[in-house]
């Protein structure tokens, strides 16, 4: 005995939209995309802040007496540097929220889907991957660094550039 068109066993395979897994994953991946815009949110005012910052230490008289104490230029660095403890440890807890909310998002993927398993994965780590007949692959320079270690490279410049005014400026010259 067949089942009916209209019967509930042929519903469910019609619409595999709305069976608990794919609604777990509906929300795992909601969850995912924001803490991702979260995480963006929280580090762009931290990036501004410290591109202003910087501007004002480099218009100061940093470059015109180098290596000479300069109380304020060195408190001012100081500070910035400080200013970076909070920046990279709010980045490293929103990336680890994010890279949680993916892995969930990840395991609650129907098998058959592949957007984040598999295709989405192989994607990431620079692999050609192929949606229908179209190649995809992340082309140089973008599979130098991952967008997470490149903010950390960055957040570096900045740490290293205040190290480099703080210990020009120090009492010590």
């Amino acid at each position: 005995m067949s089942a009916s068109p209209n019967s509930p066993s042929s519903e469910k395979k019609k619409d595999n939209a709305h069976t608990p897994d794919t609604e777990r994953y509906k929300a795992a991946f909601e969850h995912m995309k924001s803490e991702g815009q979260l995480m963006w949110q929280a580090l762009t005012p931290f990036l501004l802040a410290h591109t202003i910052f910087l501007a004002f230490l480099f218009r100061a008289d940093v470059w015109s007496n180098p290596f000479s104490y300069q109380l304020g230029v060195f408190i001012a660095a100081l500070a910035g540097l400080l200013l970076c403890i909070p920046w990279i440890t709010s980045f490293v807890r929103c990336i680890s929220y994010f890279r949680l909310r993916q892995a969930q998002a990840r395991q609650s993927e129907p098998e058959d889907w592949r957007i984040l398993r598999d295709v989405g994965e192989k994607f990431a780590e620079g692999e050609k991957v192929f949606v229908g007949k179209d190649p995809y692959h992340i082309p140089f320079p973008g599979t130098l660094l991952r967008t997470r270690h490149a903010i950390v490279f960055m957040m570096g410049i900045f740490a290293l550039t205040y190290t480099f005014i703080l210990i020009s400026s120090g009492p010590w010259w």
